[in-house]
């Protein structure tokens, strides 16, 4: 779970959240499957939420700190991500709560 403090996230982990939810979901072999229009809402839900695109900066954010922080490739995007947006605080129960990554606070609200 991964998330931006006053609600916003990156196109990778909203789009993969989005794609696991809904697919198997919205699956017509399904005999619970979602109906389109409830599919539809949650995500209009979602989008009221900011959206940081997966620019060429924010890729070399994360090589950046990927390197200097030891962090895997993808939660230095989300990092990159969080920080692009100008978010202080960044929501994670599998990252090292409490670290602090140029300017980004992570915590894990199950701490």
């Amino acid at each position: 779970m991964t998330g931006f403090e006053a609600g916003a996230a990156q196109n990778g982990p909203l789009g993969s959240g989005v794609a696991g939810i809904l697919r198997p979901a919205t699956r017509p072999s399904r005999s619970d499957a979602l109906p389109h229009d409830i599919a539809t809402g949650l995500i209009r839900a979602w989008l009221r939420f900011a959206v940081q695109d997966n620019t060429v900066a924010v890729m070399k954010g994360a090589l950046e700190i990927k390197a200097a922080h030891a962090f895997s490739f993808w939660d230095s995007a989300v990092i990159a991500a969080a920080r692009a947006l100008g978010c202080r605080k960044l929501y994670s129960e599998d990252m090292s709560h409490g670290r602090e990554i140029e300017g980004v606070t992570i915590i894990n609200p199950f701490c």
